[in-house]
């Protein structure tokens, strides 16, 4: 499954991710659609434009399961 794919991946990550998140109820953070971490899009490893909305992703491979499927991931 993509979905435990990408936590395997986001977990491995998130050391290094942990700097760049911002806490709950920060008007600049976002949701990574794939896995839904919640990341700084100024920090984020990829951005995606589907449909004239912006998702921005923790790490290339949940930008790529997001590429796979851009529909699955845009209705969460």
């Amino acid at each position: 499954l993509v979905s435990d794919w990408s936590s395997d991946v986001c977990s491995s990550d998130l050391d290094s991710m942990e700097q760049s998140t911002s806490p709950a109820g920060k008007p600049n953070e976002v949701v990574d659609p794939v896995c839904q971490m919640t990341i700084d899009p100024t920090h984020a490893a990829a951005h995606r434009r589907y449909q004239e909305t912006d998702y921005y992703f923790c790490n290339p491979g949940c930008a790529e399961a997001f590429d796979a499927d851009p529909a699955r991931y845009a209705q969460r």
